[in-house]
């Protein structure tokens, strides 16, 4: 198992979009290589290049197979990260790739303090937009404020929220 935390959601969809771009360059690659086979002749970069493709390919595929990949898209509770979160998934949708669940992050838990409640209130509206948004995305809501570091931590922040 392989797990990418991609910064935010243009990094994510810069990477993903990568392997197309690279196809594109390699394709201009190939063309000059044919056109100037007679003065250039770089038969192992050219067989490295041919690997590259045949690599990237399969990358697109395995990003596009459910059963095989799974992306789980993480926002915090605030209006421009639901957008920002919106975009990505319609991005995705264009490349073929499914979002799998939705964790909100970070969320700030009910307590007795005024201005907790007060952004415990407005997340809350956050969490209930994003569910109006993605009817059908299962959601989870995580209260831990700090990362977890380590495997350890992952598998019980994993086990709390899927418990």
């Amino acid at each position: 198992m392989i797990i990418v935390d991609a910064a935010p959601s243009g990094h994510l969809l810069r990477l993903l979009e990568l392997p197309e771009l690279i196809r594109d360059w390699l394709k201009q690659f190939f063309s000059l290589l044919l056109k100037y086979r007679q003065i250039m002749r770089l038969p192992q970069l050219s067989k490295r290049l041919v690997q590259l493709s045949q690599d990237l390919k399969k990358l697109r595929v395995l990003l596009q197979n459910n059963e095989q990949t799974g992306l789980y898209a993480v926002a915090i509770p605030t209006q421009l990260a639901i957008e920002k979160t919106v975009e990505m998934t319609d991005a995705l949708q264009g490349l073929g790739i499914s979002v799998k669940a939705l964790f909100i992050n970070q969320m700030t838990p009910s307590s007795d303090c005024e201005l907790c409640e007060a952004i415990a209130s407005r997340e809350a509206l956050q969490v209930k937009r994003a569910h109006t948004i993605f009817p059908n995305l299962p959601q989870a809501h995580i209260f831990r404020q700090t990362d977890p570091s380590g495997l350890n931590e992952l598998m019980a922040l994993g086990s709390a929220m899927f418990s």
